[in-house]
């Protein structure tokens, strides 16, 4: 009688050794799983890292500096934009103290991340303060026209914006 339970349960119970095909599926799903979660992990990481020279107790001038570490905004026909960051958003809280400090970021022509988030914030701040400054590096950086890498597009499409904004206020 035991002998026949033991057999009985041995033709109905369900297996539990899997068939090579289905535990082969198992082991990618859970890889693929592992990997979509670090990648995850990853990009949360890259997102909340601190930038160069940014801490708690950050002063404007280095604020300022690290501009030139901040990521580029989404890319139109070639060219980036500007995006707020707590960078930029701290330093145009800081209004007329920070004005000069953009003035002077503005004519390091071998930064141009800095140039172009210089020139986002004085547009943003509506100061006409920088308009020299601008002018020069935008005429230097349209002489190179075909040679522009990327960010000095970024810079160049971003001054661009700043001097017409000026050319508007002008206008009204």
């Amino acid at each position: 009688m035991v002998l026949l339970i033991k057999q009985t349960r041995k033709a109905t119970a369900p297996s539990l050794n899997p068939s090579p095909k289905a535990s082969h599926n198992r082991k990618m799903a859970s890889l693929f799983f592992c990997c979509a979660i670090q990648a995850a992990f990853l990009m949360q990481c890259q997102s909340t890292k601190p930038r160069p020279n940014v801490g708690p107790e950050d002063t404007l001038k280095q604020r300022v500096s690290a501009l030139e570490h901040e990521r580029l905004g989404p890319s139109s026909l070639g060219a980036a934009v500007a995006m707020p960051t707590d960078n930029t958003e701290y330093i145009i809280s800081r209004k007329e103290e920070a004005i000069p400090l953009l003035v002077e970021a503005l004519k390091q022509k071998d930064k141009p991340i800095l140039v172009g988030y210089a020139a986002y914030c004085l547009r943003r701040l509506a100061s006409d303060q920088g308009s020299e400054a601008a002018g020069s590096t935008k005429s230097e950086l349209s002489k190179r026209d075909k040679d522009l890498t990327y960010e000095q597009r970024f810079a160049f499409g971003e001054l661009t914006e700043y001097l017409e904004s000026l050319k508007a206020k002008e206008n009204k």
